[in-house]
């Protein structure tokens, strides 16, 4: 199934975050379009997988990063 791909992506992006932490920021601009688009997925696992990534960076950065991903 294509979202079970989708969402394998984003477990290993949070994988890359979670390893890490703050050195992730540095190629955090390369994954906000496929995060970004996540958030919009039809499925509801990749959609909630995506928003856990978001809540992740938001709480290491003390910033928000909505405006970065329309």
């Amino acid at each position: 199934h294509p979202w079970q791909v989708r969402q394998a992506a984003l477990k290993v992006v949070d994988h890359m975050f979670l390893k890490l932490g703050e050195r992730y920021l540095v190629v955090l601009n390369d994954t906000l379009p496929f995060i970004s688009e996540a958030l919009e997925d039809e499925h509801h696992l990749v959609e909630a997988a995506a928003k856990e990534i978001v809540k992740k960076v938001e709480t290491l950065t003390g910033e928000t990063i909505q405006e970065y991903l329309k």
